[in-house]
């Protein structure tokens, strides 16, 4: 009953705050306090029982808008370099490291490792630890044949590939032999809290320094960037899709219009990277679903919506811009396009000239005069070696081995088939973007990643315990109620709390 009341008391002053900002011109603030409001209508639950994960994610998504809708910051252009000053971009890292210390802090004052995390007590997660801690390792090669400017050696080599590696480790202290499911149902509200957010920045006549003009306007500038925005909703229209082919989800109206709405914001960004990952997680849901015909059924679905909303809007110029932007890259003349595919051959040239020992760390402060090329594969081999890649890649291999087997092998729950074909198909498809944009080196995209690694080798696997259970005279039944209480499936509608 109290905390109703607070939660009354709380949405009173959102409501409060969004009309003082509107009688007062103070538009930023109306728009604020207008968008929590509503989200403490779509998750009630978050304001009644708060948690530090489910704060984070929050975080991740609304720290750029809120810095832009607060007017911090260049007050014509929504460019990212002229957002906010330096003091409000630090924040994220403030806040990273202060969730870092809060997790690891209750985690090492009390250690409980759960016999049914994958992680700590299976091959497969010892081998994943060992390649997460070698990669993460690996930068102190670059570090003792550092040449030149040290600050760029640490930023481009330690921080921006590794800041968001530890959640492979955390999540497991965070979930504590629960599911993930309620984290990922957390991002309903966070979806559409982006959806408005968007139209604050598509309805404020503020350039975006991405062009002019109908859809040529490249819209999502406010969430990093747009290409940053667009992976977030290929992220989040994947995971639908997925829980909906496992028939975790209904196609009822109100889901098809929520996919509407995603896929408008996703035309809105114009990131063909975003875009050609989008059909990659159609495709993938059609070949790797148990329910082929029930995948492909969406995946159809699917582009007759996204042809119909094309069409519907022709006086927007979407179609017009599809079918121009295709021609230009069959044929090379697309700009960006042939700044990436320029970028990648001059890149192997230079890579076939290296030294073994820039093969090894990089060129990090020994070569100033290259530039590293687009494609985040080949800019690994260029900041940090031929090492820091394979082990990259095999972080990812192993991962989406590890999905696809706990996906085939998945109890008869809709809802577990469909978390391992979503982070099956998400990991394929995000390090398919990766081949255009580096993705891994962005925030918040590159958390994103690392997050659904972790709620992979962190998602209870019941096989893991054991079949057998033997106890001293006179404690059998005690061993085998411990048991069953470890077989008991936690309730996913119970909030995780640190």
């Amino acid at each position: 009953m109290l905390g109703q009341v607070i939660l009354l008391l709380l949405q009173t002053a959102f409501l409060l705050g969004a009309a003082y900002g509107a009688y007062s011109n103070g538009p930023q603030y109306a728009w604020l306090f207008g968008i929590l409001f509503v989200h403490s209508l779509l998750d009630r639950q978050f304001y009644l029982k708060p948690n530090l994960m489910d704060a984070y994610l929050l975080f991740t998504v609304v720290f750029y808008y809120t810095r832009w809708v607060m007017g911090w910051g260049n007050q014509g252009t929504t460019i990212f370099k002229e957002d906010a000053p330096n003091w409000v971009r630090v924040l994220k890292d403030f806040a990273w490291v202060g969730f870092l210390l809060a997790v690891g802090l209750k985690a090492a004052l009390r250690l409980r490792l759960d016999r049914r995390t994958p992680l700590w007590f299976s091959v497969r997660g010892r081998r994943l630890m060992i390649l997460a801690v070698v990669y993460c390792l690996l930068p102190v090669l670059t570090l003792l044949v550092a040449r030149g400017n040290l600050f760029e050696v640490l930023l481009y080599s330690v921080r921006y590939p590794l800041e968001y590696v530890p959640m492979i480790f955390l999540l497991p202290f965070v979930l504590r032999g629960r599911s993930s499911l309620p984290h990922l149902r957390f991002f309903v509200p966070l979806i559409i809290i982006t959806l408005l957010f968007l139209t604050v920045e598509i309805f404020s006549g503020r350039p975006t320094g991405m062009g002019w003009g109908g859809i040529y306007n490249r819209y999502g500038s406010i969430f990093g960037s747009p290409n940053d925005f667009g992976v977030f909703l290929m992220l989040s229209i994947t995971v639908l899709l997925a829980f909906m082919v496992e028939g975790a989800i209904a196609w009822s109206l109100k889901t098809v219009t929520f996919l509407a709405l995603c896929l408008c914001a996703l035309a809105s960004t114009v990131s063909l990277s975003a875009v050609f990952s989008m059909g990659f997680s159609g495709l993938g849901l059609v070949f790797l679903a148990k329910r082929k015909l029930a995948g492909l059924l969406a995946l159809v679905a699917f582009v007759l919506m996204a042809a119909g909303l094309y069409f519907a809007f022709s006086q927007a110029g979407v179609l017009r811009f599809l079918t121009e932007r295709a021609g230009n890259l069959s044929t090379f003349r697309d700009s960006s396009a042939y700044e990436h595919y320029v970028g990648v051959i001059d890149g192997l040239k230079e890579v076939s000239r290296f030294t073994p020992e820039e093969f090894l760390t990089g060129t990090l402060g020994s070569r100033t005069e290259l530039v590293a090329p687009e494609t985040y594969y080949l800019r690994t081999i260029y900041l940090r070696g031929i090492p820091a890649l394979l082990f990259l890649l095999s972080i990812i291999v192993v991962s989406i081995a590890e999905a696809y087997r706990r996906y085939r092998g998945a109890p008869g729950s809709p809802k577990q088939r469909g978390l391992f074909l979503a982070i099956m198909v998400c990991l394929c498809s995000f390090s398919f973007a990766s081949l255009f944009i580096p993705y891994f080196d962005t925030f918040p995209s590159n958390f994103y990643f690392w997050f659904l690694v972790g709620i992979l080798w962190s998602e209870p696997d019941a096989t893991l315990l054991p079949k057998t259970s033997t106890a001293p005279p006179g404690q059998g039944s005690k061993a085998r109620s411990d048991l069953l209480e470890l077989k008991k499936p936690s309730s996913l509608s119970s909030s995780v709390r640190l």
